[in-house]
């Protein structure tokens, strides 16, 4: 009987450990995935705000090095002119995803106004949960 209560022991004990490792190594796969990602996305904005445009080959590029990881993947760049209304008062102007898009498919590449506010949208779901991060740049 001991030795069936020690074996049983001994398995629950590498079994905890098993799983303490799995749980470590997924936590560390996912800290790498995320500073893998704001360094993508800080170099990515980076560019357009020093260009002030970016092509839809340049967005490809971005979205395939953040898809190295698998599962769903969704990359919507905004931005935010800043314009005058009538009385002088300051307003936001968004253009959405949906808009910079269909200019991407239609003429290859999306010029951003000067001084313009751009906002990064990055959300990626897989096995491990799910997680969206925003970036932000101003175009110069």
């Amino acid at each position: 009987m001991q030795i069936v209560q020690r074996c049983l022991l001994l398995l629950t004990v590498v079994c905890v450990l098993t799983a303490g490792v799995a749980f470590l190594e997924r936590e560390r796969e996912k800290k790498g995935r995320m500073q893998w990602t704001q360094m993508q996305a800080e170099v990515f904005l980076e560019r357009i705000s020093q260009n002030g445009r970016c092509s839809y080959e340049e967005y490809l590029m971005f979205y395939t090095g953040l898809a190295v990881y698998g599962g769903y993947l969704e990359v919507r760049l905004e931005e935010y002119q800043q314009e005058k209304d009538r009385q002088g008062q300051n307003y936001w102007y968004q253009i959405s995803w949906e808009e910079i898009q269909e200019i991407f498919l239609l003429e290859g590449m999306y010029c951003f106004q000067e001084n313009s506010a751009l906002r990064l949208r990055i959300e990626q779901r897989d096995d491990q949960g799910s997680s969206v991060e925003f970036y932000y740049g101003i175009v110069s």
